[in-house]
């Protein structure tokens, strides 16, 4: 049997005994301890990582050295644990049940005994946005010096202030962007679609990751489109592990319900919502993420079209539903004079252009008249008119209009040639 010299512990042989302890030596050689009692479990020397469940191993806090336990280095070890799994909370009893323990070695740690220093504690807690199981156990641990070697493992590089500082915002706004399939930015008036903005960036609390808050925004028209796009969206949160314009996510995710409203726009109902999301940033892998800036909104940029074209399109849809001759019954611009030769009933012509300092886009207006001498063929065919309006997402000359609304009616009586005429009168809106 070999003997073991164990010196006092005021003594100098056992203080440059203590100058060779490892914290990290320590917290490696118990994960390993209890990854050979639990293999089901990832057990991580030193904490969890944002990306990793499972338990962290801790190295928490030191006890003097006391002399009846010679040659004994007692150190407070605390194990911390999440998991959504179901079976996690009963795994971690079982490891909890291992203790006290006495006499383990492992990667050159002596540990002369291991015990329970306080009850165990489950928690609930949301990670990423996602309900998890939490597990807290607090251990005691006395290190036999004269018996244990330690290496210390690799520790891991954290970033600095500047890495953490320079991650661009357009990058993470571009990234979110991409993997949601939205456009980078806010939704302009009256715009369809949906748009992610970053709003917020958290303090450098942990140089690790960098939290951003972005704002998601949601605007459909009808119903069921707005909840088959809200729908799509749910089901890609929460976005574990991607990357994306160079970004690393850890995560991208939503803890707040998403707040919607039903609105009018072109007196048509929209559904709007918003979503608070947050990205969680892997700062040392994202040192390469793209620096080019979110594209602000261009100068004005419109489709150029024909106004000529137009009021001839609107011409014949008009006149198709009253069921007059294009050109003869129903023709465009002004009613030409007596004696032309063709006496119309109807006519269509543009009135005004409004861009309205758009982006893109006009708001037209538009006049129908009606000309009889008889009211009840006269409204009848208003009836029919007003039958055809509101209608949206069409086409005339070439152009997509998003609606073409009523505005306006007025009825007129008209003195012509010797007879009383009835005009009505019927202002449109065309959105381009």
């Amino acid at each position: 049997m070999n003997d073991i010299f164990v010196p006092v512990a005021a003594s100098e042989t056992a203080c440059m005994q203590r100058e060779n302890f490892s914290a990290r030596a320590v917290e490696t050689a118990l994960a390993g301890l209890l990854e050979s009692l639990s293999p089901e479990i990832a057990f991580a020397p030193g904490g969890l990582t944002d990306k990793l469940d499972g338990i962290g191993v801790s190295l928490t806090g030191f006890a003097d050295a006391k002399e009846n336990f010679p040659g004994g280095f007692p150190v407070t070890i605390t194990l911390n644990g999440r998991s959504a799994d179901p079976a996690f909370c009963e795994q971690f009893a079982r490891i909890a049940a291992v203790f006290p323990r006495e006499h383990d070695t492992l990667v050159g740690v002596y540990f002369g005994r291991i015990e329970r220093k306080s009850e165990g504690e489950f928690g609930k807690i949301r990670h990423h946005g996602t309900p998890k199981q939490s597990a807290k156990l607090v251990l005691s641990c006395q290190i036999d010096l004269a018996r244990s070697s330690f290496t210390p493992g690799e520790t891991e590089a954290i970033p600095t202030v500047e890495d953490w500082s320079k991650i661009p915002f357009a990058a993470v706004e571009n990234g979110v962007a991409a993997l949601l399939g939205v456009r980078a930015g806010t939704l302009r008036e009256e715009e369809e679609g949906s748009a992610v903005r970053v709003t917020g960036s958290a303090g450098a609390d942990d140089l690790r990751y960098r939290d951003f808050s972005l704002k998601l925004t949601v605007r459909t028209a009808g119903c069921s489109n707005f909840e088959r796009e809200l729908a799509r969206l749910l089901s890609m949160l929460p976005a574990i592990d991607v990357s994306q314009a160079g970004v690393e996510f850890n995560a991208i995710y939503c803890e707040e319900a998403m707040e919607f409203t039903h609105s009018q726009i072109f007196e048509r109902e929209y559904g709007c919502g918003t979503l608070t999301l947050t990205a969680r940033v892997d700062v040392a892998m994202s040192q390469g993420a793209s620096n080019s800036p979110v594209s602000s909104l261009p100068d004005r940029s419109v489709t150029a079209f024909d106004p000529a074209l137009l009021e001839r399109s609107l011409s014949e849809r008009v006149g198709s539903v009253l069921g007059l001759e294009s050109d003869r019954e129903c023709c465009r611009g002004e009613f030409p004079p007596p004696g032309s030769g063709v006496k119309p009933i109807a006519s269509v012509k543009l009135t005004g252009i409004n861009s309205g300092n758009r982006h893109s886009g006009f708001h037209i207006q538009a006049l129908l008249q009606i000309r009889t001498p008889h009211r009840d063929e006269l409204f009848q065919k208003i009836l029919r008119l007003d039958s055809l309006f509101p209608q949206y997402d069409k086409t005339l000359g070439g152009v997509k209009v998003r609606a073409m609304l009523k505005r306006e009616f007025k009825l007129e009586w008209k003195e012509e040639n010797g007879r009383n005429m009835l005009n009505a009168l019927l202002s449109l809106e065309l959105i381009l």
